[in-house]
């Protein structure tokens, strides 16, 4: 065998071991399911009444609970949005498009959401777009993929040379685009991980501080659903940048990450 085999099969099991790393889930008990079922239902209660604030409260509280996905985030987002907590809302849309990236009724409330409150939506170039089409799982699996197949045409034509393309040329053109495959869905997955790590402005027009402390002088002013890169805490301050370049600090309950650490 030759080296080229050995190597990608080297970088398959480093990956493969790297990625597998998702937290086994815990059956629940039937009690904790019945609890569930009676908070979601007066979560759709408040709602259907107008009540959108307590809505919202109950499906924060299955949250809480660790009953985690993309409908319940859609469900408590459009609450938050209905009571006019739009930094709120947007944070949720935003977590439950991490779950489910392609959902268009996900995609349309955020934006409606943004719309009503005024926001412009963060620009993003058209790879960053392309890197929200999937979750980091999706293009991670694509990732692997696309180097097993490689390092299985590679072992195929190092052990049984007449089990692989004919052609030698035809064999290297398919393993380096296979590679080409990997290393892109690799590149979106990471570029799609720190879109996650952006932050949401979740509370009215807090001001950029010049220091982490209360006394500091105050420049631009935030809006509430405000998307920002959140740099680094200190002191129960967070600093944060705008996508227009301006940095400065804000008091970290005003600004929580997409996905939380």
């Amino acid at each position: 065998m030759n080296r080229m085999p050995l190597a990608l099969l080297i970088a398959l099991l480093i990956a493969t071991v790297m990625t597998t790393t998702e937290p086994v889930g815990v059956a629940r008990a039937e009690s904790d399911l019945q609890q569930a079922q009676e908070i979601f239902r007066e979560a759709n209660a408040g709602f259907a009444a107008g009540r959108f604030q307590e809505s919202a409260e109950r499906f924060r509280a299955l949250l809480d609970q660790g009953w985690i996905s993309a409908a319940l985030l859609y469900d408590l987002a459009n609450a938050e949005s209905r009571a006019g907590r739009a930094g709120w809302a947007v944070l949720y849309y935003e977590r439950a498009l991490a779950l489910a990236p392609r959902d268009a009724d996900i995609q349309a409330n955020l934006e409606q959401t943004r719309e009503g409150a005024g926001l412009l939506a963060p620009e993003r170039s058209r790879w960053e777009e392309l890197a929200r089409s999937a979750t980091t799982d999706e293009w991670a699996a694509l990732a692997l993929a696309a180097l097993w197949i490689a390092a299985g045409i590679c072992v195929a034509r190092a052990v049984r040379p007449s089990a692989a393309p004919s052609l030698p040329t035809a064999g290297r053109a398919i393993v380096g685009l296979l590679c080409i495959v990997a290393l892109s869905s690799a590149s979106l997955a990471r570029d799609r991980s720190r879109q996650m790590e952006r932050a949401i402005v979740v509370e009215p027009a807090p001001a950029l501080r010049a220091a982490p402390f209360e006394e500091a002088t105050t420049s631009t002013q935030l809006d509430s659903g405000d998307e920002v890169e959140l740099e680094r805490i200190h002191g129960g301050f967070a600093l944060v940048r705008t996508d227009a370049g301006e940095a400065g600090w804000v008091p970290t309950p005003l600004v929580i990450r997409i996905v939380p650490d």
